[in-house]
């Protein structure tokens, strides 16, 4: 059967790109790590959101718990920039 979204055959190709060069397990493991959402949080998010609801909307949400998460574990790995660093960085945005 013959896709009728272009974007298919691109994202197709990439793939097999990606398997040739012994990437996709890396792809994988690092899509997983994203993934990752505690239910708790998920709970009191789907509280939070009314009782009738876009679709968009809970991406919405999902996408920021996804986001609180990953910054959670990147301040207990240590991956986190000093306000020095922060100011520098901030001051190349506003050139």
């Amino acid at each position: 059967m013959r896709s009728i979204f272009p974007a298919d055959r691109r994202i197709a190709a990439l793939a097999v790109g990606l398997h040739k060069k012994g990437l996709v397990r890396t792809l994988y493991l690092q899509l997983k790590k994203l993934a990752i959402i505690k239910k708790n949080p998920l709970k009191e998010a789907i509280k939070s959101i009314p009782d009738e609801f876009t679709l968009e909307e809970l991406v919405d949400k999902l996408v920021l718990l996804d986001k609180i998460e990953k910054g959670n574990r990147d301040s207990i790995e240590g991956n986190t920039v000093s306000e020095v660093e922060l100011e520098e960085e901030m001051k190349k945005w506003f050139k």
